[in-house]
């Protein structure tokens, strides 16, 4: 059966997008062509005004082109046979030739397409459910949280729960190949359990400059280029946004100027190539503000590389900071209980924002070889609790890391004093320990502009968050931090019989 969010498949991508289908897997195909050989020969060249002919026949005989979103391949069960070693894998030095040929890449490339045009822009799913915030070719950082808390394999947990990853598959890391073919193997296999949603670095004008195609180029010889556009115009069809069980609205980057409804988001049509425009510069780069105390939406000093913000309101369009009032805004006009982001590196793996209305998640441990932060996921469980799940940085390594940062330094962490929606007494936290807390029936009150909220229910908030008197202490379970529900709510569908500067 397919999964919820098929239901309710985006229709206005139009008859333009549909046409597009085939010819987009052919040409990639006629790209590459003279570069390498498939195995059965030689691609053959088509001229463009034979294209429309060659299309037909390949709807005839190639299950690629008849848009099945049931696909299952040979290359993604290879990929996924190859790489997907949560407790055996082990990294080779950066720069080795990678495992599979660009014949089979483009292959891969060919099918997650199919499965990924067959999914709306925004992602209806349900729970329990994982999600991962951003991975930036830290492959090794992905196997060890396969490792720890299970693996997306029959073998697995994915009888039990599905994955949402909330984009930034690649650039950074050393590993980018491995990182980006195996989720889009694990997409292509188990389209109804898998979901991927876009980040800000799965766009060209992005990943040309900060890791992914130098990797191609080095790992693939000089097919590398063609191979590296193949990726981005899967890129261009991910979805970009989603909610589980109507509660939760997930994303990698945050509200921004524009985003005032779900409805926004869902009426995006793909492929989104350049010139995102206002709505997705919001959706895919911007970030909260540095603490809940912080009023209004400013320009992202920190991205945009500024000592200091402009005199001046932000345009759209304009990579922007949000407060905690946008925050509660926009899940009151929604019946949202929680938003889930990455786009941020958190010392902590994840962090609270708007008094626990929003949580970023970052997946990446010890991001880029520079800052000692934990990465974490969030496992929701069918009650709608949000429990992160913690992974000690790893250990530093004199390689894995693919640029000179000097170049373009990552982005610096967001400061642990600003965790959990805190102020000065936050300043000395140290990092999140796995005490159980429980917080049901997040309040959905009063929440004026100015972003203030039913004084008893934040008290009481703040109190469980700190870990303060009240509480309760229940037994620890390690490695999670303290699970958070927003509201008890029946998940969807029955999941008894199972066995979504930079």
């Amino acid at each position: 059966m397919r999964s919820e969010q098929h239901e309710s498949a985006v229709t206005a991508r139009g008859s333009e997008d549909e046409s597009r289908g085939p010819r987009a897997g052919f040409a990639r195909r006629a790209i590459v062509g003279d570069l390498f050989e498939a195995p059965s020969g030689p691609l053959r060249q088509v001229s463009v005004d034979r294209l429309g002919d060659a299309e037909s026949r390949l709807e005839r005989r190639d299950p690629i082109f008849s848009r099945s979103t049931s696909v299952h391949t040979a290359i993604a069960a290879q990929v996924i046979s190859v790489l997907l070693k949560p407790r055996t894998w082990t990294p080779s030095p950066p720069g080795q030739p990678f495992e599979f040929s660009p014949h089979e890449l483009v292959e891969l490339c060919e099918h997650a397409e199919a499965v990924l045009r067959d999914e709306p822009t925004l992602l209806k799913l349900g729970a329990p459910i994982k999600i991962f915030g951003d991975i930036h070719g830290q492959y090794p950082d992905l196997m060890r949280l396969f490792a720890e808390f299970g693996a997306p394999a029959h073998t697995g947990d994915l009888d039990l729960v599905d994955y949402l990853f909330l984009g930034d598959y690649v650039d950074r890391g050393a590993y980018q190949l491995e990182t980006i073919c195996l989720v889009l193997a694990l997409k292509v296999e188990y389209p109804d359990r898998v979901f991927l949603l876009r980040g800000n670095h799965e766009s060209p004008e992005i990943n040309e400059k900060y890791g992914f195609r130098d990797e191609c180029l080095d790992r693939l010889g000089p097919a590398g280029d063609a191979v590296w556009r193949c990726f981005n115009a899967v890129f261009a069809w991910l979805p970009i946004a989603a909610t589980i069980c109507d509660k939760i609205f997930c994303v990698h980057g945050g509200l921004g100027l524009t985003i005032e409804s779900i409805e926004q988001v869902a009426a995006i049509q793909r492929p989104i190539q350049k010139g995102e425009g206002p709505l997705m510069m919001d959706l895919l780069w911007s970030d909260p503000a540095s603490h809940d105390s912080v009023r209004g939406i400013s320009l992202n000093v920190q991205r945009l590389g500024a000592t200091r913000a402009p005199d001046r309101p932000p345009q759209p369009g304009e990579c922007t900071t949000f407060d905690a009032a946008r925050v509660n805004d926009f899940c009151r006009h929604n019946g949202i209980h929680l938003i889930v982001r990455a786009h941020e590196c958190v010392m902590d793996g994840f962090e609270r924002f708007a008094s626990g209305r929003l949580v970023t998640v970052f997946s990446a441990s010890r991001y880029c070889n520079t800052y000692e932060n934990a990465g974490a996921i969030l496992l929701v469980d069918r009650s709608l609790t949000v429990i992160p799940k913690l992974l000690k940085p790893s250990a530093a390594t004199h390689y894995g890391w693919h640029q000179n940062y000097s170049d373009r330094p990552p982005t610096p962490p967001r400061s642990r004093q600003h965790a959990h929606g805190g102020g000065a007494a936050d300043e000395a936290l140290e990092p999140t320990v796995a005490e159980p807390m429980k917080l049901r029936n997040v309040p959905t009150g009063r929440e004026a502009g100015e972003g203030v909220r039913d004084s008893d229910a934040l008290d009481s908030m703040r109190g469980l968050l700190r870990g303060l008197p009240g509480a309760g202490a229940p037994a620890r379970r390690s490695p999670s931090a303290s699970p958070v529900s927003i509201g008890r709510r029946e998940s969807r569908g029955s999941r008894g019989s199972r066995s979504p500067t930079r």
